[in-house]
């Protein structure tokens, strides 16, 4: 009466033949017959989408594929139906659940995943953030629009819509995939574009914003003025201009807890942690916060002297305590009064179109490149890639791929170096 046919399924193992109903109604004109599925985009008079439809023919599939593999005797046709039922009401129940949204989902993920990994607060927020980039995509969106085309649209209003750049583009797609993966685990989902689909970005990667020990040195010696000071300075052109030093004390303690990062490969959360009780007999001995890895790292001279800076402090805390945000603030002022100014350039992509941009040093400062500057310096001395992941707790090497890169071309600088000077 409404002008489409039934979509039957034919089964024959061992010479047993069933011809039954897949349970679904489509339009001729709906249907491809080389892929014996409904063409995307369809949906027939009742309103069932073709991923829905084609999800039950793929269970179907799937499922008797198996079934004969695991069979040691030949079926009856009873025992045939009796299967396609039992795929028909599963795969019903599933497409039940799939009337939830994904941002239902995406709630039970973030229950379920911080729990097990147990995340921190700041890996908590940055999942927030994709939330609100699938809300974006739409608040009733479910798990089945989430094919390749759903998938190229939620990367496209990344891109276009949201202006994100390639690298964070990239990363919130590395987010899509983990959940939708997750739902596929959970069986949530029968749409595994997912595992097939992948988008392309435009990403270069960035440079690795370091102290050389010169610039390390000079910032660990810096006498910081008292608040209130205007320091001279010159900018990368050459021209003089004024600052005034507004925070002598957080700048102080930033000082020493970058420096503290440097001399010791500590991640700042970790070095802003460490209690009093966790040093012992010229070492450290943590439990990382990031990782939850146990490491112990030998203390030298300059790590000890700014430790003895507040042995006698009445907090438990090894170092001043000051948060994250304020350290990066502090971090950069302190990195322009200390002259570390000197140019970095940077490519990237956004909206399709290749960005170059170039600012000085110290606008790059952040508390991560005193882990990168002990990294850097440990490899550039020529200390084995091997006995620096001992202390940093990288367990894969390719992690450590780029700072070996910049070890090499410093020693290489330093062969030319040399050359010139033999001559």
């Amino acid at each position: 009466k409404l002008g489409e046919h039934p979509i039957r399924a034919s089964i024959s193992i061992r010479g047993a033949r069933l011809i039954s109903t897949a349970g679904y109604n489509i339009g001729r004109e709906k249907w491809n017959e080389e892929a014996q599925r409904v063409k995307k985009g369809y949906s027939n008079e009742k309103k069932v989408s073709w991923n829905v439809i084609n999800a039950r023919l793929k269970a179907i599939d799937s499922h008797f594929a198996s079934y004969e593999i695991g069979l040691d005797h030949r079926p009856t046709v009873d025992e045939l139906s009796g299967e396609l039922a039992a795929v028909k009401g599963t795969t019903r129940r599933r497409m039940q659940k799939e009337a939830t949204t994904v941002l239902d989902y995406f709630d039970k993920f973030i229950k379920e995943e911080s729990r097990d990994s147990q995340w921190t607060t700041g890996t908590l927020a940055t999942w927030q953030t994709t939330k609100k980039h699938l809300q974006n995509f739409g608040e009733d969106a479910t798990l089945s629009d989430f094919d390749e085309n759903g998938i190229a649209r939620y990367v496209d209003i990344l891109r276009n819509r949201t202006k994100l750049g390639e690298a964070s583009i990239r990363k919130e797609y590395k987010h899509l995939s983990w959940f939708l993966r997750w739902c596929l685990r959970k069986q949530y989902t029968t749409e595994d574009a997912v595992l097939r689909y992948k988008p392309k970005f435009k990403v270069l990667d960035k440079p690795v914003i370091f102290l050389t020990k010169d610039e390390l040195m000079t910032l660990y010696h810096y006498d910081i003025p008292q608040r209130g000071t205007i320091v001279k300075l010159v900018d990368p052109d050459g021209r003089v201009y004024e600052k005034k030093v507004e925070h002598a004390d957080g700048l102080e303690r930033t000082r020493d807890l970058f420096c503290f990062c440097a001399f010791t490969s500590l991640r700042y959360s970790d070095a802003a942690a460490l209690r009093k009780k966790d040093v012992t007999n010229g070492r450290i001995t943590i439990v990382t916060k990031k990782t939850s890895e146990r490491l112990e790292i030998e203390l030298n001279d300059y790590a000890k002297d700014i430790l003895s800076k507040y042995e006698d402090s009445i907090s438990d805390l090894a170092l001043p305590a000051i948060t994250n945000q304020k350290a990066n603030a502090f971090l950069k002022d302190l990195c322009e009064l200390c002259g570390i100014n000197n140019p970095v350039s940077r490519t990237y992509f956004q909206e399709g179109r290749q960005v170059e941009v170039s600012a000085p040093k110290y606008q790059l400062m952040g508390t991560h490149a005193g882990r990168r500057t002990f990294i850097c310096f440990a490899l550039e001395s020529g200390i084995s890639p091997n006995i620096v992941m001992k202390w940093t707790g990288h367990s894969d090497y390719n992690s450590m791929k780029p700072y070996i890169d910049i070890a090499e071309k410093a020693r290489a600088e330093a062969m030319k170096t040399i050359n010139e000077k033999l001559k």
